[in-house]
């Protein structure tokens, strides 16, 4: 099952998003399938592991370097907020296939 996520942008795992988040979790611990969720985190992946997510879910995350970044803020430098989360049973299974740098879309890198 692939799953897309966007969240409320600026605030992280708080608030709405985190409501957001939880009822993410519910869907995937109602699956009986392998599953993957891409995601604008709004979060480095420090932050959605330390908000207790990953766990709740039984994730890890797949994100290319954070010194190459993904999306773009106002200030122009890049952080790193785009990426996937696995079932860590899955995690040997699959790489993450990197950031592609010189995309025509302004504010992120796919």
């Amino acid at each position: 099952m692939v799953i897309s996520v966007y969240l409320i942008d600026s605030i992280g795992p708080v608030e709405e998003n985190w409501q957001s988040l939880l009822r993410v979790a519910e869907f995937i611990s109602s699956l009986e399938v392998p599953w993957i969720c891409g995601a604008d985190w709004s979060c480095s992946s420090v932050a959605l592991a330390e908000s207790g997510w990953l766990q709740l879910v039984g994730g890890c995350v797949l994100a290319g370097p954070d010194s190459i970044g993904t999306c773009r803020t106002r200030s122009g430098w890049y952080s790193n907020i785009d990426y996937f989360v696995v079932p860590v049973t899955l995690e040997p299974a699959v790489s993450f296939g990197g950031v592609v740098l010189g995309s025509c879309i302004k504010t992120h890198r796919p």
